[in-house]
């Protein structure tokens, strides 16, 4: 965060930004359907799954390559005794914003795995001292219920915002089930469970891209969210090293107004 920036605004890209963070997890579930030009995603091939991994991710003010470190986020990804998965993600506040913002935010995704990857089955979201927020739901009866009470369908195939990112680079991985790659033009598509609500999603793969790292440069796959005329949900894109498989390298996640976070990956374990 630039010095410049005063305490008012310090306080409101603290709010508003760290917001933004939580909803990345920047970096997972079910089935996606492709929308175009493919007809099924990771059909005829099962999707590899995940042993237990750390990531460190450097969350940045608007752009990476400005320099402008605003958090640090630490994510494990955990394969479990029973089969089931847990991924959890804590973001820290640093620099000026560390004065503003002492809490943390973290996220956590709970599920199994079936043949098309991640079956999230718990999303929880607390940030600081705030109260949980976040659902449980019943695969069986395809119904999703939220800490406060309320109710909505749950699909086959839906994904929470932390386990979607993931489960991305799962079906990158696998391709298009006959060995190839999937290229630019194709479209995932799954409901999306967030706090208070589950509603479609489409994410399309868009033309490679040359990142350049500190430590080299990666011809990335890139993938941004499609919002629809009227939604003003936060523009979302992601970049995934074909090398690296399912974790994000890169996401960026801008809001309506033109504020964003960068969040780019620095170890992975």
């Amino acid at each position: 965060m630039r010095l410049a920036l005063g305490a008012s605004l310090a306080r409101s890209i603290a709010a508003q930004r760290m917001r933004a963070v939580a909803g990345l997890g920047v970096s997972l579930a079910s089935a996606a359907h492709a929308q175009a030009p493919s007809d099924g995603a990771a059909k005829g091939s099962a999707l590899v799954r995940p042993g237990t991994t750390k990531l460190v991710y450097e969350v940045f003010l608007d752009d990476y390559r400005s320099g402008s470190r605003v958090a640090t986020m630490n994510q494990q990804f955990d394969l479990l005794p029973d089969g089931d998965y847990r991924f959890r993600s804590e973001a820290q506040a640093t620099g000026l914003l560390s004065l503003i913002w002492r809490g943390s935010m973290i996220q956590v995704s709970r599920g199994g795995f079936d043949a098309n990857g991640l079956r999230p089955f718990e999303f929880i979201d607390r940030r600081g001292n705030r109260k949980a927020r976040g659902a449980k739901i019943d695969r069986a009866g395809g119904q999703a219920t939220f800490f406060d009470g309320q109710r909505a369908a749950a699909p086959e195939g839906t994904q929470d915002r932390l386990s979607v990112l993931a489960q991305l680079g799962l079906l990158l991985a696998a391709g298009d089930g006959d060995g190839g790659s999937l290229g630019a033009g194709h479209t995932f598509e799954f409901p999306m469970l967030a706090t208070s609500r589950i509603t479609q999603s489409q994410w399309h793969i868009e033309e490679r891209e040359q990142l350049r790292f500190e430590s080299g440069t990666v011809d990335s796959i890139r993938i941004r969210r499609l919002i629809p005329p009227g939604d003003d949900s936060p523009s979302i894109v992601v970049w995934f090293d074909p090398a690296r498989l399912p974790w994000p390298v890169r996401i960026r996640v801008a809001e309506v107004d033109g504020q964003a976070l960068d969040q780019v990956l620095q170890r992975v374990d």
